[in-house]
């Protein structure tokens, strides 16, 4: 008895030109999907037959695998591993794009439908080392107001009627925001490594800082 055959239309000239249909599957609450999306291929994005696929799982921490149904009694079955995007062939007959996608919960991945053949490729999302900076407080005629926060209200500089100039500087290795207030005239967030000075706000008023107890603020004012 002769094995069961299909024509695929996998190297076929798509008749309406290369086209893709985007897809979001939404891992939120469910680790495997169904879908059906016969209807979408044919009259939303226009596509003959489905030749490739594009997967991005580069925000995916599991890896994510598809099984198309009606092709074989297992299925066919495309693999991403995590953290990982590519393109891959599709091998199923045309019309039918039936297919389950099982992956981790808690996450969302973008995939895209082609038209066109692909030859599969995957490659790993970049990876950037850590970077380390140094932020020092600013030189020069400044009278030097830091500290280091208690946790409480700190107060950083008096109301100052002569002052001319000033810089507020949270420094890069701290663990958490800082709110600065400008004691009358409202508050501002700093965030770690961030700097307010004179180009954001010219103020006389008295200016508190409240944060972590342990986390460094530089401060001066002229």
């Amino acid at each position: 008895m002769s094995a069961p055959s299909f024509q695929a239309p996998i190297l076929s000239m798509p008749s309406f030109g290369c086209r893709v249909l985007p897809l979001e599957l939404d891992f939120t609450n469910l680790a495997t999907l169904q879908k059906q999306i016969g209807e979408e291929i044919l009259q939303v994005a226009e596509l003959d037959f489905v030749q490739s696929l594009y997967v991005d799982n580069s925000e995916n921490a599991d890896p994510i695998v598809f099984i198309f149904r009606g092709v074989l009694t297992a299925g066919y079955r495309i693999s991403f591993p995590a953290n990982a995007q590519g393109w891959m062939p599709v091998i199923i007959p045309k019309g039918i794009v039936d297919f389950s996608v099982s992956t981790g919960i808690g996450t969302v991945v973008d995939i895209q439908f082609g038209n066109f053949p692909v030859a599969p490729v995957i490659w790993p999302s970049a990876t950037i080392a850590n970077v380390t900076a140094t932020i020092a407080p600013i030189n020069g005629a400044y009278t030097d107001r830091g500290q280091v926060l208690t946790g409480g209200i700190n107060v950083i500089m008096a109301v100052n009627a002569n002052r001319k100039a000033f810089y507020l500087q949270s420094s890069v290795n701290n663990a958490n925001p800082m709110l600065v207030q400008f004691v009358g005239g409202g508050q501002y967030q700093l965030l770690p490594g961030q700097q307010i000075d004179t180009n954001f706000v010219v103020t006389t008023q008295a200016i508190n800082v409240t944060g972590t107890a342990g986390d460094i603020l530089y401060a001066g004012e002229i």
